[in-house]
């Protein structure tokens, strides 16, 4: 039988040897961040400066796909801006903006959709698309520091997920819910929850006795069971 504990050494080498081939891979305007990806290996970061992109990005890597200046994905008003589609990815530092059919349909586009688990999504703009970030079937992933604003739909929905965290997030007007979710998931971290557009004033719900910018009283997230114990009074600085 062999040792486990070679096994374990085994293990570590190889993702410190994994670790050390990773890549920074830098895309500008004119480039393609799908061409990007596709020539990328697990562990690669790619780094994708400002500007405008085009582009339809399907993620099927455990990379980080990061934004230098926050450069802006546009869906040209047809499917999702950003799709994550493998566990383990994380995602910073973008604007998405005209995902889903308009006119038409696209309750199940948004700027980032999650079809996967494990990931990282943060310091992100999903404003004015379908939905802003939608996530179904996808668990244990972390949403923070974004903000989704000015969708047609929902500012963030999770369908048929678990286990998700979310918090330090800004949801601001959007047209159906600025927040939905079906299963069981936490939206707060234990003492920061989100701001939602719609919870924001004493009519509303959200009184501030303490002076520390937190409601009172917990936010009851639409859809299902999930409560956001700490909501904020105002935004978060983007």
């Amino acid at each position: 039988m062999m040792n486990p504990f070679r096994i374990a050494a085994a293990c570590v080498l190889i993702s410190i040897l994994g670790s050390a081939n990773a890549e920074t891979v830098s895309v500008y305007p004119g480039s393609s961040i799908q061409v990007a990806i596709y020539t990328a290996k697990a562990g690669d970061i790619i780094e994708v400066h400002s500007g405008v992109y085009y582009e339809h990005v399907n993620v099927d890597k455990r990379i980080t796909l990061r934004g230098i200046g926050m450069p802006i994905l546009d869906a040209t008003a047809s499917g999702n801006a950003i799709t994550l589609k493998t566990d383990g990815i994380i995602l910073q530092g973008f604007r998405t903006i005209n995902s889903g059919l308009w006119p038409g349909d696209g309750s199940k586009e948004a700027g980032i959709k999650v079809l996967s688990n494990n990931n990282i999504i943060e310091n992100n703009n999903a404003s004015n698309n379908s939905n802003g970030i939608f996530i179904i079937g996808g668990n244990n992933n972390t949403i923070t520091g974004n903000t989704a604003g000015n969708n047609l739909g929902y500012g963030i929905m999770l369908v048929d997920s678990a286990g998700n965290i979310i918090f330090k997030n800004n949801f601001i007007r959007n047209y159906k819910q600025n927040a939905y979710d079906n299963g069981i998931n936490r939206w707060d971290n234990g003492s920061v929850g989100n701001y939602y557009g719609n919870f924001s004033s004493l009519a509303e719900g959200c009184q501030d006795l303490g002076g520390n910018n937190m409601c009172e009283f917990g936010y009851p997230v639409p859809g299902g069971s999930s409560i956001d114990h700490f909501p904020h009074w105002n935004p978060f600085n983007a």
